[in-house]
C-alpha cells in the first residue's frame, strides 16, 4: 500500500461462501455489501483505516493500515495512495459523532465504511451508537471526497460529472465580497455587482485599485445570475487542473496531490475551500450590506434553480 507514512498491514482469509471473491470473479453488489459489513464488524475501535482486498483461489486477503491523520479532511489522508495491482477493491473506515440532520443534536458515536471496486462499484455502511447498522440502499448514490479518493487509489476517474462552472463563479464572488468587506467599508449591491467575476452589466467595473471599486455598476438579480451561468463558457476544470499541476492551484494542495487527482476531484476540493454563500451573506449583513446580502442569496437561488432544472 503506497502511503505517505510507515506502512503496516494484516492478512485475513474469508471462508468460502456464495459471495466468496475469487481472482477470476469480479466483485458484485452483494460482494461489496459483504465487504462493507465485514469491515463494520471488525472496524469498531480501529479508528480511521484504509484497506485493500486481494482475492485469490482460496478466498480474500485483507490488507490494512491506519489512515494518516490530515487536518484538512478525513479523505485527505488518502491523497497520493495507489492500490496494488492485485487488489480488487479498496476501502476506508472512519468514526466520529453523528448528528440529527434537522436539529443538529448529537445522536451518538458513529462508525462508517466505504468500499470501491475496480469497476467503480460503491457500497457504504454506517453504524450509529445504539442504532442498527445501515447499509447503502440498493442502487442508492454514495458520494463525497472519500469515494472520489478511493476511485483515484484504483486509478479510476472520480464518479459523476464535475461541478458546474457556475458554482465556481459563485464561490469566487463570495471570496471577493469577503475581501472587500474586510477593508471595513459597507458593500453595496452595486459594489457586489462590480465585484462579480462574470462582469455583469455593460462593460463590467471600469477600474479597481487595491480592491476598491471606483465605478460601481447596478444590475438586476437576473442579469447577475445570467453572468454567473456564462461561466460555463469561460471556466474549464480541465484547464484549471492543468494549471494546478504546474503549481498555479489551490495553496493547500501539493503538486503531487494535484497530479494524483483528476479534474473532477480537484474541482470538488477547490469548491469546498471557498466560503459558503450563507456565511458570506451573514458577514455582509453584519457590515450594513443588507441589500448586497439579499442580492447574493437571490442570485444563488436563481442559479441553483437553473442547475436543478
Amino acid at each position: 500500500m503506497a502511503t505517505r507514512s510507515t506502512r503496516s498491514h494484516h492478512r485475513t482469509h474469508r471462508h468460502p461462501d456464495p459471495h466468496n471473491l475469487r481472482a477470476d470473479h469480479p466483485l458484485d453488489a452483494d460482494g461489496l455489501i459483504d465487504l462493507v459489513e465485514a469491515i463494520g464488524a471488525k472496524g469498531e475501535g480501529l479508528g480511521p483505516m484504509v484497506f485493500g482486498f486481494e482475492p485469490h483461489a482460496e478466498g480474500v486477503d485483507l490488507h490494512s493500515a491506519p489512515l494518516p491523520h490530515d487536518e484538512r479532511a478525513i479523505a485527505a489522508g488518502l491523497f497520493t495512495m495507489r492500490a496494488e495491482p492485485g487488489w480488487a477493491a479498496v476501502a476506508a473506515t472512519f468514526s466520529g459523532r453523528a448528528r440529527h440532520p434537522d436539529s443538529g443534536r448529537v445522536a451518538g458515536h458513529a462508525d462508517g465504511a466505504v468500499v470501491v471496486d475496480r469497476r467503480g462499484g460503491v457500497a457504504s455502511m454506517l453504524r450509529v451508537e445504539n442504532l442498527p447498522v445501515t447499509p447503502m440502499p440498493e442502487g442508492g448514490p454514495v458520494g463525497g471526497l472519500t469515494v472520489d479518493a478511493l476511485h483515484r487509489m484504483l486509478g479510476l476517474p472520480s464518479p459523476g460529472e464535475p461541478p458546474h462552472p457556475a458554482l465556481l463563479s459563485l464561490a469566487l464572488w463570495c471570496e471577493l465580497l469577503l475581501q472587500h468587506g474586510a477593508q471595513g467599508d459597507t458593500t453595496t449591491w452595486a459594489d457586489a455587482v462590480a465585484l462579480h467575476p462574470g462582469r455583469p452589466g455593460p462593460g463590467g467595473p471600469e477600474s479597481r485599485d487595491g480592491g476598491a471599486v471606483h465605478e460601481s455598476i447596478d444590475a438586476s438579480v437576473e442579469t447577475v445570475a445570467e453572468a454567473t451561468m456564462r461561466a460555463e463558457d469561460e471556466l474549464s476544470w480541465a484547464r484549471l487542473h492543468r494549471r494546478a499541476c504546474a503549481g498555479h492551484g489551490a495553496p493547500d494542495l501539493s503538486i503531487e496531490e494535484v497530479k494524483w487527482m483528476d479534474p473532477t476531484l480537484y474541482a470538488r476540493w477547490l469548491l469546498g475551500s471557498f466560503p459558503d454563500p450563507s456565511l458570506t451573506a451573514e458577514v455582509l449583513r453584519a457590515n450594513d450590506g443588507e441589500r448586497a446580502a439579499a442580492g447574493l442569496l437571490a442570485v444563488c437561488d436563481a442559479v441553483f434553480a437553473e442547475l436543478d432544472g
